[in-house]
């Protein structure tokens, strides 16, 4: 049983790298040779404890040290040279890098794309005080759902594969057609796996394991070798052009539409306006009539009885009511008329903003996309000959630390 579940995964890994190997013949020059090591043993990695992405992290014990100086051995007789070497922002991936570039002489350079998953509250627990301390999120590490997300701002396994699987591309963007070093963690090279090969690796990423992928971005302006036959190279710049102008022409249009709208609502606000004035003009004239009237009686009334002149100040004061509540009812109708013209300023404003938005996106890079080959998975057979990794974890179903 034991053989056979054996035999199905090296016949699995050899039509997995047949398929890589074809993948690798279609891509050009351009494509990056991205070296992939997992960083040297800790001491939170002999005691199973999750490190994620806490910073700065656990330092390399004395054996993970002996193991990057074996491995600096190794890379040199495999390479004559990198380009770059590129490791996590965590402290234990950058002291493996630095041993290893330091045999090439250069620079290492972080990136936090390489980090470890993010794995939320349970960071700096053991495998044991993960489930007492944290049991909702262990549940959610040991949940089968590639979705679950870890409580405590942690990712899950489709954030982590997406990340790793876009700063790939990103890394091979910036160095095309060259060989770069990278140093990363357990659970991130799965990820990588995971991108690549589309199904989850057996066992753990040995401690200084060696991998090897192929990877070259793709983008509106793709140059892989589907794309760069006989005349394709023109007919995609040809549509990329008419793509671009029709979605110039799509988006001034959008504007023209929206300045018509406001010029329209505008106008209809300022007839609305008008309607509104010769309306209180035809009932002021009536009512101005009435007073002039009433104020001639008032006046008659007046020199007849002098006594009852209050009458006049009551008519008075109702004639002054009424006027003001039509400079009221004329205010809050002007002040409402003056709101719809915020309002028209609010969406010629908008307009601008749809505008500006249209302009930015027409300069935001285009979305992350690519192939990766995966050549070479979890080599780490000549640490294990010279005792430096498990041999029972070397392959085996040995869980990530």
């Amino acid at each position: 049983m034991q053989k056979s579940a054996i035999t199905r995964a090296q016949r699995r890994d050899t039509q997995d790298q047949q398929r890589a190997q074809k993948a690798v013949a279609t891509m050009t020059l351009k494509a990056a040779e991205l070296v992939l090591v997992r960083h040297g043993e800790t001491d939170w990695n002999r005691e199973h404890r999750l490190q994620g992405q806490q910073q700065p992290g656990p330092p390399l014990n004395q054996r993970g040290w002996q193991q990057c100086e074996l491995l600096r051995g190794v890379l040199q007789q495999r390479f004559t040279h990198f380009d770059a070497v590129v490791s996590s922002d965590l402290l234990r991936t950058v002291q493996t890098a630095q041993v290893l570039a330091a045999a090439y002489s250069i620079q290492v350079q972080q990136h936090p794309g390489l980090r470890e998953r993010n794995l939320g509250l349970l960071q700096g627990l053991t495998y044991a005080e993960g489930p007492v301390a944290q049991p909702a999120a262990w549940a959610a590490l040991q949940r089968g759902s590639s979705s679950t997300r870890i409580p405590g701002g942690g990712e899950s396994l489709n954030d982590l594969r997406q990340r790793m699987a876009a700063t790939l591309l990103d890394i091979a963007g910036q160095y095309p057609g060259k060989r770069v070093l990278l140093v990363s963690h357990g659970g991130a090279l799965h990820a990588a796996h995971r991108a690549a090969r589309g199904y989850d690796a057996r066992g753990k990423v040995v401690n200084c394991g060696v991998s090897i992928m192929m990877a070259e971005p793709c983008s509106s302006s793709c140059n892989c070798r589907r794309c760069s036959l006989p005349g394709q190279q023109q007919r995609n710049a040809e549509q990329q052009q008419q793509e671009q102008q029709h979605q110039q022409q799509q988006q001034q249009r959008t504007c023209e539409q929206q300045l018509q709208e406001q010029q329209q609502h505008e106008q209809q606000q300022q007839h609305t306006c008008e309607q509104l004035k010769q309306q209180e003009q035809q009932q002021v004239e009536p009512q101005q009539q009435q007073h002039d009237k009433a104020h001639s009686l008032q006046t008659a009334a007046a020199h007849e009885f002098s006594s009852k002149q209050h009458g006049c100040c009551i008519h008075l004061c109702a004639d002054s009511s009424a006027a003001g509540s039509h400079i009221s009812t004329d205010g809050s109708r002007c002040g409402s008329s003056s709101g719809a013209d915020g309002l028209g300023a609010e969406q010629q404003r908008a307009a601008s903003s749809a505008h500006g938005r249209c302009l930015a996106a027409d300069k935001q890079p285009a979305a992350s996309s690519g192939r990766l080959a995966l050549l070479v998975w979890n080599d780490g057979h000549e640490l294990a000959e010279r005792g430096m990794l498990d041999a029972a974890g070397f392959g085996g179903s040995a869980n990530e630390a």
